[in-house]
């Protein structure tokens, strides 16, 4: 199945790519550990508004970090159709040759 036909039939999942790739690396799999081992910690010893302001901290810091990668993910697809415009007209050229 080609790019489009994934992409049309909503088999496209470029970040699930990008978190297995992080994720088969060493220093993936241990910054992940380590933020899972203190998220632990932190949300079992603390309580009352500490931590509620933990909870919302991390909540509001995941919503940052989506928006971050679905701006990365439209930039690179930018760049990407830019090179594809840029790069067309000579490969179409030297196919006429």
């Amino acid at each position: 199945m080609g790019y489009f036909e994934k992409l049309f039939f909503g088999n496209a999942f470029p970040l699930d790519e990008i978190q297995d790739e992080l994720m088969s690396s060493d220093r993936g799999k241990e910054l992940t550990a380590l933020l899972s081992k203190t998220s632990r910690i932190l949300k079992d010893t603390l309580s009352g508004e500490t931590k509620e302001a933990f909870e919302t901290y991390r909540d509001t810091q995941d919503t940052i970090i989506e928006l971050l990668q679905i701006a990365a993910f439209k930039s690179g697809f930018s760049y990407g159709a830019g090179l594809m415009q840029e790069i067309g007209p000579m490969y179409n050229d030297r196919e006429a040759e």
